[in-house]
């Protein structure tokens, strides 16, 4: 969801909503494995499990990945140690239905990573023995209760999120004084009760409460040739209640429109209201949509921003102003969707990183505007191409500069190709991002470099051997292009990997 949402998600949502849901279970017992490998010495192994019955419902899914990776800091200026990769995630997702008006749901999940990382981007950044290790677990009980024949849903629910990092150094030969540790950890705790009440299929209400309560806590020690260094914070905590209401209302077969504002008292920043409307005109007989949107939305910072070594207790929260209009249009048949959208998004004391005072500041105000172009196409039978393209414009009104790392255009567009009755399929996926700014840290005071633009071009393919069995391969960056999406650090160049999945 594109835009600020912050009016049914709350602060974080200023910019936007990435939703991920975990699979649910199956009415009937599914087992699937997959493995796969390729490149960089990587491997991938995944099982996923769901089953059910009439009074409930499991899903379980576990994954490992190994890679022997590629240097973090970037090889073409010198840079050849080899920095490995490992992740283990587990989900667990489970479901009863004791009465037809309740379902009690559990949803958890949790993700073990470690990482090689090196000191910086750029020539000398290579460091063989660094180490970051992140782990996070989520976890969320939740009560649905239907009243009034289905009319009303009431979503009675609680999580927990866990997020712990370290970032670990010792001496080494290239290195000999150097040692570092640093230690995170944050916890979030999240109380919730959302109503959806569905007067009609034009007619929907929601409104709800919520309260989180955030405790982060962090240790730093560093020793060299600059002497030791230590910067220790908390436990610091926040708390935000939040209270919010939308209503969708369709007033008419051509008109539709969603209504909702939010009131959100946190404990250090205040209370903040905002609001969005977002109105829908369709015109079924020539197949065109009109649609727009107008929202405000407010980020607090983060305690991590406000308390840490690099802390700034004096920041102030974001603020954002947000519109956009656009079209939508079928044609011949809807075998051809085509849009356009012009958005702008006004933002007051944005927070960003001083690079001069290794400090988090807030800048009098940034704006971003641009223009979306989407293309969907079924060529013929089996044959199905997508099109993206923006156009982006973005300034710092302090400085009169671009936002950092913000392409000015970028492309991605996708052929498509399903045959032999569905059972294999090939697709290729162009991406092209344009030139941006970011900052060179290798240099003091830091100062603004330009990343070249790049093109990448993957392929992809998979077979159903059998109903259980199904073979996939994709090679990465086809024509080993170099190119940086952080000034300094590598990316990887041109890579195969191939696997095959069994459902039992």
């Amino acid at each position: 969801l594109r835009g600020s949402q912050s009016t049914l998600y709350g602060s974080d949502a200023i910019g936007g909503v990435i939703h991920i849901t975990t699979k649910k279970g199956s009415p009937v017992t599914e087992v699937a494995v997959s493995a796969q490998g390729g490149s960089f010495e990587t491997f991938v192994e995944q099982v996923e499990v769901r089953t059910g019955a009439q009074g409930g419902e499991v899903s379980l899914g576990f994954s490992r990945e190994d890679s022997g990776s590629f240097s973090a800091a970037d090889k073409r200026v010198g840079n050849s140690e080899e920095d490995r990769y490992e992740r283990t995630s587990f989900s667990f997702q489970g479901g009863i239905h004791p009465f037809n008006e309740l379902d009690l749901n559990v949803v958890f999940r949790h993700n073990d990573s470690e990482a090689d990382i090196d000191n910086f981007g750029g020539t000398g950044g290579d460091d063989p023995n660094r180490v970051f290790d992140n782990r996070e677990t989520f976890f969320r009980t939740e009560g649905v209760v239907r009243l009034f024949d289905g009319a009303l849903k009431q979503i009675y629910g609680v999580a927990l999120t866990n997020h712990n990092f370290q970032d670990d150094n010792d001496p080494d030969i290239a290195h000999p004084l150097d040692i570092q540790r640093s230690e995170y950890s944050g916890k979030l705790i999240k109380w919730d009760l959302q109503n959806i009440y569905t007067h009609s299929p034009a007619t929907r209400f929601i409104f709800g409460l919520e309260t989180e309560q955030e405790t982060a806590s962090s240790n730093f020690f560093s020793d060299g040739a600059f002497g030791p260094y230590s910067s220790n914070f908390g436990p610091a905590d926040a708390r935000t209640n939040g209270y919010y209401a939308d209503l969708f209302l369709e007033a008419s077969p051509w008109l539709a429109s969603s209504f909702g504002v939010r009131l959100d008292d946190h404990s250090r920043t205040g209370n903040e209201v905002t609001f969005r409307i977002a109105p829908v005109v369709t015109i079924a007989e020539s197949g065109t949509r009109f649609l727009g949107a107008v929202s405000t939305g407010y980020k607090s910072p983060s305690l991590f921003q406000l308390y840490s070594s690099y802390g700034n207790p004096l920041l102030e929260a974001e603020e954002s102003t947000s519109w956009e209009v656009g079209v939508e249009q079928d044609l011949f048949d809807e075998v051809l969707t085509i849009g356009g959208t012009y958005f702008r998004n006004d933002i007051d004391r944005l927070v960003t990183f001083n690079s001069g005072t290794f400090v988090f500041e807030n800048i009098n105000k940034a704006n971003i505007e641009g223009f979306e172009f989407f293309a969907r196409a079924n060529v013929v039978q089996g044959l199905d191409l997508s099109v993206d393209f923006t156009l982006l414009d973005t300034e710092d009104e302090s400085t009169k500069e671009s936002l950092l790392r913000r392409a000015k255009s970028q492309l991605s567009s996708s052929l498509h190709y399903t045959f032999f009755d569905q059972r294999a399929s090939l697709q290729a996926r162009v991406r092209y991002v344009g030139e941006r700014d970011d900052q060179n840290y290798n240099v003091f005071p830091a100062q603004r470099v330009t990343l070249s633009g790049y093109t990448l071009l993957d392929l992809l393919a998979t077979y159903h051997v059998t109903e259980a069995i199904s073979l996939f391969a994709r090679v990465e960056n086809l024509f080993d292009k170099d190119y940086q999406e952080v000034f300094g650090y590598g990316t990887a160049g041109v890579a195969g990997y191939g696997g095959v999945k069994v459902k039992i």
